[in-house]
């Protein structure tokens, strides 16, 4: 009999980008009573644009072309 263990992943998950982050920083929105975390504002100003695109189960990619993207590095 195997025992199934549960594993607590402590990360958020921007929902425009993917990328892994620590909730709890300044950069989130709430929608429909869910609260999401952003790596940086490019990211959240997306989100409050259309937030109901970004809340599927999967995030969707986009390029941080015009933005400084070193922090995804």
């Amino acid at each position: 009999m195997h025992a199934h263990v549960h594993s607590y992943d402590p990360l958020a998950t921007d929902p425009v980008c993917g990328m892994r982050l620590a909730p709890g920083g300044p950069l989130s929105e709430d929608h429909r009573g869910t609260t999401y975390w952003f790596c940086d504002p490019a990211c959240a100003a997306i989100f409050r644009e259309e937030p109901g695109r970004w809340t599927t189960p999967e995030p969707l990619t986009h390029d941080h072309a015009d933005q400084d993207a070193a922090h995804h590095a």
